[in-house]
Parts: structure tokens; sequence; C-alpha cells
């Protein structure tokens, strides 16, 4: 269990220093730098545990503070790593019947659950941040969990393949529906610049269909629309109570698809483990 909280952290700082890097388009070998003057951050600050246990926080040349996101997404990861050991790692003596509650088993399904969560959790924070799905990270992604459906315990790759396209299509027709609608009112004299589904989230629908395999990516889909609707009307509404709503505003859909998506893969593998 302590391992894999460890390996939850060091998975964390990576997310958070690709998330600082790659929309960036820097290399990735380039020290992630201060979002508010381009400082070069310092190898201390490259995880936000150690930064705040340092009281390195803050940048050393505008002394703006820019290690909170980074602690927050290392505290997720551990959070996310412990409870894949916990549920797939059979990690419970009572599961076992003698197992050590420190001991986990890698299992093939807890080795690929806790891959794509890592994968998610970078396509997540990244389109929060910047609502963006980097290609360089969803198609190498899309690749993979293709290739590895052929060893996934919980898939067949007929399933994954066809959960996959699945997600890819009804997804398009979302986007393409967007695209003719925004077409539409630019027509009638209203500007419209976003959309409901990008072509990032088209592709992120290709990715989890692939992992979760069908019909679970249409419960992933269902489910992601639903929870990110939730929150669009929260912040409609809220902007409404303070005057301040606008009807078409930007929001990224991603990080709303990719926790459906993340559910549904622990139900399915927790599913198939018991």
């Amino acid at each position: 269990m302590i391992s894999w909280a460890l390996l939850g952290w060091i998975v964390g700082v990576l997310v958070a220093v690709l998330a600082d890097v790659l929309p960036s388009q820097q290399a990735l070998t380039a020290p992630p730098r201060c979002a508010h003057c381009d400082t070069p951050r310092r190898m201390t600050q490259l995880s936000g545990i150690i930064a705040f246990a340092l009281r390195q926080s803050r940048c050393a040349h505008c002394g703006r503070r820019i290690m909170t996101r980074s602690l927050l997404v290392e505290a997720i990861s551990v959070a996310l790593f412990v409870f894949l050991a916990a549920w797939l790692g059979d990690v419970f003596a009572a599961r076992l019947g003698g197992l050590s509650p420190f001991q986990i088993q890698l299992t093939p399904t807890l080795l690929l659950t806790s891959l794509y969560s890592a994968i998610l959790l970078l396509i997540s924070v990244i389109d929060f941040e910047h609502r963006l799905i980097l290609r360089v990270v969803i198609f190498p992604a899309t690749v993979l969990a293709l290739a590895l459906s052929f060893i996934t315990p919980t898939l067949t790759p007929f399933s994954a393949i066809v959960g996959g396209l699945s997600g890819l299509m009804l997804t398009g027709l979302v986007y393409v529906g967007g695209i003719l609608f925004v077409r539409m009112q630019a027509r009638r004299g209203r500007a419209i610049s976003e959309v409901a589904f990008g072509q990032g989230d088209v592709w992120l629908m290709l990715f989890i269909g692939l992992i979760v395999g069908f019909p679970n990516v249409l419960r992933a889909l269902v489910l992601g629309v639903l929870v990110g609707g939730v929150v669009a009307a929260g912040i409609l509404t809220f902007g409404m109570m303070r005057r301040e709503s606008k009807l078409y505003v930007p929001f990224a859909y991603g990080p709303y698809l990719a926790i459906a998506g993340w559910l549904v893969l622990i139900q399915s593998s927790v599913a198939s483990s018991q």
C-alpha cells in the first residue's frame, strides 16, 4: 500500500509537470516555468508537496504562489492510487484470508487501471486549465489502449473496438451538430465560437470507449454529459445571480467525460475482480 501511494505521488508529480510543459509546447526536458513571470522553477519546486514542505511554494523571482495546483494534483493522484490498491489489489486481509493490510497484489487489472487513471488525470488537468485535449497525449494513449485491449482481463478486443467506435461516432455526431448550429447562428448575425463538444472530446470518448468497452461506453457518455450539464447549469445559475451570465460561454467537457469514464472503468474492474 505504501509503495503504491508513493507511486501515486510520483505519477502526480509527472502529471503536474507535463501539464505545465505540454500546453506551451516546450521540450520535455525543459524545466517548468512560473505562469506569471516565466521564470524557470527550482528543482525543489517540481513537486508541490516538497515545495510546501521546504516553504518554496512561491516563485523566487516574482513572489507569486505557483505550487498550489501541483500540490492538489499530487494529492489527488495519491488518493487515486491508494483507492485502486485497496479495491483492485486485494489489500484487505479479509479478502484474501491472511494478506497483510499493507500488502497488495499486482494484478493486471490494477496495473492497467492505474495507467489509465494517470492518463485521464493528465487529460483532465490540461483541459480544465487550457480547454485543450492535446493530440500529443490523446493519440498515443488511444494507440496504447487499443494494443492493451488484447491483454485486458475485463475486455475483449472486439468489445474495446466497438466501444471506441461507438464513443467516437456518438460524440462526433454531437460535434458536427454543434458546428452546424454555430453556422446557423452566424447567418442570423449571432457569433458563437464554442460548441458543446470539441474535437478533443471526440478523441477522448474514443479512448474511453477502448478502455471500458461496449456497452459501458454508453453509460460513460451519458454520465459525463449529465455531470458536465449539472456543473454548467450551476455556473450559469451563479452567473445569473451575479448578473454576469452569458448563454454561450467556453466550457471544458473533457474533465467530466474523463471522470465518468473513470467511474465506469472502476465499476467494471471491481466487478470483474470479485
